[in-house]
């Protein structure tokens, strides 16, 4: 992946969910704070980029989620068309260990 996929992937993310702001988790994220020239070859292999959608409440964010990855995940038309894919990722607190 490169810097501008990245780019328009957040773009896309956001314009799927209308929210103004989106977390990138996973590998991809480095592409944040480097371009793909300043990075070896096989950081940037990935066609994937993990985006966390920004919402009050674990299901907002659970459906968000859901709605990026039918509109951009893997197979999807947008992927086929620009050769990624956006997989919505969820966060799920764990629960607290035993005492």
């Amino acid at each position: 992946m490169r810097r501008d996929q990245l780019e328009h992937a957040i773009r896309t993310a956001c314009q799927i969910t209308g929210l103004t702001e989106v977390i990138i988790v996973g590998s991809q994220a480095i592409l944040g704070t480097f371009t793909e020239d300043e990075l070896p070859i096989y950081v940037t292999r990935s066609l994937e980029i993990d985006i966390l959608p920004i919402a009050d409440d674990s299901g907002e964010i659970t459906r968000l989620a859901d709605v990026i990855e039918g509109v951009a995940g893997e197979f999807s038309p947008s992927a086929q068309l620009h050769g990624f894919s956006i997989d919505g990722w969820m966060y799920r607190p764990q629960p607290e260990p035993p005492d």
